[in-house]
C-alpha cells in the first residue's frame, strides 16, 4: 500500500469537483476555500469541469489535478451520487503512480474507498473543504479543523484555538517522530462537551478488550450502493467504521443486514458505527432515538449477532459535530471499552 508525502506549508493543493458542480447556493464557496488555503499558507490550483461534464470529462479532470506534477493533495468541492459513475472512469495507473493526499467525507467516500482498494493508496475520510474556510455558516470547531491538517501534516496543531479543556483533552496530537498515533474519543463522555448542541453522540459498547485489523470508513449509504453494484472489493481482516446519516434505527438494521450479507464484507474484524447523528448543523432535531442509550445498544447487539463480530457506536466521524480525519487502509487497535482508535503506522511518508 502506497502512502502519500505528507503536506507541508507552501505545498501546492488543487481543488477539484469530481462529482459536478456544486449547488447554486454553495457556488460563492469557491474562491473563499481558494483564499482560506492560501491563508493557510499552501499555493493552490483548480481543476474543475464545466457544469455540464459528464461523468467521463469529470474523471479526467480529476486525474488531470491528481497527476499534476507539483500537487501534492486534491481535495474535492463536493459530491453527490454521480461520483458511483465518476469513479469508474478514472485512470487508475496514473493515479497509482502519483500517490497524493485526498480526503472524502458522506457520498464521496466512494471515491476515497474506490481509489484504496484499486491504486492502493492510502486516502482519507474527512470533512469537506466547504466548512473550513473562515466565512463559511456553518464553519466547523477548530477541533475539527486542526486535527483536519494535524493528519495531512501529521503535526502537533493549534491547541490554544481550541474552545474547551474537554475538546483540548481530546484533541488528536500527532509526535512528528512517531509511527503511531492514539485517537481517544470525546464522546466517551459527550456530558462534558459546553455546548449542549454538540452531544449529538455518546459512545456506546458492551464489549471488552482489544481489536486489531485495518482501517475501511464510508457512509452507510455509499456503502449500501458500492453493495448493490458490486463496486466494493473483499474487505476481510477491517474494522469498518460506518457513518450514518439522517437514518432512523430500525433502517439501519435493514441495511445492515444487506450490506453485511454480501461476500466483500465477509472477515471484518469489528464495525464501528460512527454516528446515528442528529445533525448539529439544523435547527431541528431529527429522531429522539437517537438519544436513547437502550435502543443504541440493541442496535450494536443486533449486528453483532449477524456477523459474530464486536460492534460498537460513537465516534468522531462524519456529520457528528466532531469530525476527524480518519486514514484508510491503515493497522489500527480498537479499545472496545473506551473506544480509543490506536493507529500503527503513519498514513503518510
Amino acid at each position: 500500500m502506497q502512502k502519500p508525502i505528507r503536506l507541508s506549508f507552501g505545498d501546492t493543493v488543487a481543488l477539484v469537483n469530481p462529482a459536478g458542480m456544486p449547488p447554486e447556493r454553495f457556488r460563492h464557496y469557491l474562491p473563499l476555500m481558494e483564499e482560506y488555503l492560501r491563508n493557510e499558507g499552501f499555493k493552490t490550483k483548480t481543476y474543475y469541469a464545466p457544469e455540464s461534464a459528464g461523468a467521463e470529462e469529470l474523471a479526467m479532470m480529476f486525474t488531470m489535478g491528481w497527476t499534476d506534477p507539483d500537487v501534492m493533495a486534491v481535495f474535492p468541492v463536493c459530491g453527490n451520487s454521480l461520483i458511483f459513475e465518476v469513479v469508474k472512469y478514472l485512470d487508475i495507473n496514473a493515479l497509482r503512480s502519483h500517490p497524493v493526499l485526498v480526503a472524502g467525507s458522506s457520498m464521496l467516500s466512494v471515491l476515497s474507498t474506490w481509489i484504496t482498494q484499486r491504486a492502493e493508496i492510502v486516502t482519507f475520510f474527512g470533512t469537506h473543504i466547504p466548512f473550513l474556510h473562515t466565512r463559511s455558516p456553518q464553519r466547523e470547531n477548530e477541533f475539527t479543523i486542526q486535527s483536519f491538517w494535524n493528519m495531512f501534516m501529521w503535526k502537533t496543531g493549534r491547541t490554544k484555538r481550541i474552545a474547551t479543556v474537554h475538546e483540548r483533552h481530546h484533541f488528536f496530537r500527532i509526535n512528528p517522530e512517531a509511527e503511531t498515533a492514539l485517537i481517544t474519543n470525546i464522546y466517551n463522555r459527550s456530558d462534558l462537551i459546553t455546548d449542549p448542541r454538540r452531544r449529538d453522540v455518546s459512545f456506546v459498547s458492551n464489549h471488552k478488550g482489544k481489536i486489531s485489523g485495518k482501517t475501511a470508513c464510508i457512509t452507510l449509504g455509499a456503502l449500501l450502493e458500492m453493495v448493490r453494484q458490486n463496486m466494493l472489493l473483499p474487505l476481510d481482516g477491517h474494522v469498518l467504521f460506518v457513518e450514518t446519516m439522517d437514518w432512523r434505527l430500525h433502517e439501519v438494521k435493514e441495511v445492515m443486514k444487506e450490506v453485511l450479507s454480501h461476500p466483500s464484507l465477509q472477515g471484518l474484524r469489528a464495525i464501528f458505527i460512527s454516528a446515528l447523528t442528529e445533525r448539529t448543523d439544523r435547527t431541528v432535531k431529527l429522531f429522539e432515538e437517537l438519544k436513547d442509550r437502550r435502543l443504541i445498544l440493541e442496535l450494536c447487539e443486533y449486528v453483532s449477532t449477524m456477523v459474530n463480530i464486536p460492534t460498537i457506536y460513537g465516534f468522531p466521524l462524519g456529520h457528528c459535530a466532531y469530525k476527524l480525519n480518519l486514514p484508510q487502509e491503515v493497522e489500527c487497535e480498537v479499545d472496545l471499552e473506551k473506544g480509543t482508535l490506536l493507529l500503527k503506522e503513519r498514513p503518510v511518508t
